[in-house]
């Protein structure tokens, strides 16, 4: 009797085990399943992100619509878009921008790996917002050198373009369209933007975004 009973305990055991590996096979492909979706929502965003950007912006070639498609090109071709990603994208924007300004030195300060994920519309929001302060620098500073350090401050996003060119007047700061486009940027991201200008010493643009918006 005994030993019929370590049977029947060792029956419903085996039945427990077969049971505990079915629930976790239909866990797993549970898991599977959501990822594919998740990876297919990610490529349609990517896919709608950069049909929207085409149709945006198709004017004339200038050195800053240049960028833009440099940056929309690079978005296209991108799958991670982290932060990583945007460090790589600012050193390529400024090799574009050593074109026009050969007299320029530019500089990065960029940890050495940020692996945190965007939204693609995050990631090309935050480039389109650095591409401004960089074209504003290039173009209108006379800067011997730009600098451009991307860090993460206190649960914070901190994004910075510091130039060593001839400064700003608050009047000059104000009306610029290219600020104006980056403060909008800022807004949509609930980000802070610090502006700080001195005649004949440089502008130092800093955006900060806490890191539970992305």
């Amino acid at each position: 009797m005994e030993y019929i009973n370590y049977i029947l305990i060792g029956f419903g055991l085996g039945i427990l085990i077969v049971q505990f590996f079915k629930q976790e096979e239909k866990a797993a492909k549970k898991a599977r399943v959501k990822a594919r979706a998740a990876h297919r929502t990610r490529l349609k965003k990517q896919h709608d992100l950069i049909k929207s950007l085409a149709a945006k912006h198709n004017e004339q070639p200038s050195v800053k619509n240049e960028a833009i498609h440099i940056i929309t090109d690079y978005s296209l071709k991108s799958i991670e878009f982290s932060l990583d990603d945007l460090t790589k994208l600012i050193t390529i924007l400024q090799d574009h921008y050593k074109k026009t300004s050969s007299k320029t030195t530019f500089k990065t300060s960029f940890p050495t790996y940020l692996n945190q994920m965007l939204e693609p519309i995050h990631f090309w929001k935050l480039l389109i917002l650095t591409n401004e302060a960089l074209h504003n620098a290039v173009q209108h500073s006379a800067a011997t050198y730009i600098t451009n350090i991307v860090s993460i401050e206190n649960k914070e996003l901190v994004i910075i373009t510091h130039d060593t060119g001839v400064g700003f007047t608050k009047k000059e700061l104000t009306y610029s369209n290219g600020l104006k486009l980056l403060h909008q940027l800022v807004n949509e991201l609930n980000g802070i933007t610090t502006l700080t200008s001195t005649l004949g010493n440089g502008t130092i643009v800093r955006t900060s975004f806490p890191l539970i918006t992305f």
